[in-house]
């Protein structure tokens, strides 16, 4: 009887760690949207920001300017299989044309990949 106690103790053990080690197991937390999001905002920023064209009649004006995350803060989400949305509020600004702090409601989809959760565009 030991011999069997001792295996299920084992079993028990074993479908722990591998619970723990696993990926995924529903939606994103705030901190995981807050992640992807921010992970998103640094490759367009190190791809020069973003560019407007402030032109007008013959006047062109290129602004480039960079996104910075403050805060997000998780409404809902729906979704399953790995792909949710998720409803946010946001807390922005864009360094150098406006450094105010705004605040935006948006839908993010995000998908739980080998790299953890990902803003999907």
């Amino acid at each position: 009887m030991t011999g069997l106690r001792s295996r299920a103790g084992f079993s028990a053990i074993v479908l722990l760690a591998l619970s723990a080690c696993q990926s995924g197991g529903g939606e994103p937390q705030e901190r995981d949207i807050y992640r992807a999001y921010a992970k998103a905002l640094e490759s367009i920023n190190a791809k020069g920001g973003i560019s407007l064209n402030m032109g007008s009649a013959g006047a062109n004006q290129t602004i480039t300017f960079d996104m910075r995350l403050h805060a997000i803060e998780k409404k809902s989400c729906t979704g399953k299989d790995r792909v949710y949305t998720c409803d946010v509020t946001t807390k922005v600004s864009y360094p150098p044309v406006n450094t105010t702090i705004e605040t935006h409601d948006v839908a993010l989809v995000l998908f739980d990949g080998p790299g953890g959760w990902r803003i999907v565009e």
